[in-house]
């Protein structure tokens, strides 16, 4: 008895510590709920890197990521593509493909967050089109892609403020 309680301590405790970390895991993800595969096309991601200058100050940069290769790695069981300044992610039923994923602040997700600057998604019934990353985030609370909660729920992990979700569904 004794014992259990100190694990349900233990992992309460875990989870305050990390609910409450100066730097939150801010994650946007698009998944596949449809019963069809889903094609996204968007431009290559973008890294945010932080690096000192000849004279000693920090200045922001973004690097592009146009390896194909790495890019393939990270997603194994996704088929990803390119075509020219494209690239070409095919989503099966029930998987996910990861637009931001970083650490930093307390607050909401906001378009600096995200690795991609534009994002078209292709169903067999649809086309929803994000030109840049303020539409981008416009998709979270669309009727067509925002989460739900009570249907959701079983397949995705959680719809935060810190962590969003871009649903697809027929």
């Amino acid at each position: 008895m004794m014992k259990m309680t100190m694990k349900k301590l233990g992992f309460c405790a875990l989870l305050i510590i990390t609910v409450c970390s100066c730097d939150p895991l801010r994650v946007v993800q698009v998944t596949n709920l449809s019963n069809n595969e889903i094609e996204i096309v968007t431009d290559f991601p973008t890294k945010r890197v932080i690096e000192k200058d000849s004279v000693g100050t920090y200045q922001e940069r973004f690097i592009v990521e146009n390896d194909i290769n790495k890019i393939k790695e990270q997603y194994k069981n996704i088929q990803i593509d390119t075509v020219s300044d494209n690239l070409i992610i095919k989503l099966q039923p029930y998987q996910k493909y990861f637009l931001a994923r970083r650490f930093g602040g307390l607050s909401k997700i906001i378009p600096n967050d995200l690795n991609y600057s534009r994002l078209s998604i292709y169903t067999l019934t649809d086309t929803i089109i994000a030109r840049d990353k303020n539409e981008i985030i416009d998709l979270f609370d669309n009727p067509k892609t925002k989460y739900i909660k009570e249907t959701d729920k079983k397949y995705i992990f959680t719809d935060l403020k810190r962590w969003r979700n871009i649903v697809i569904r027929e």
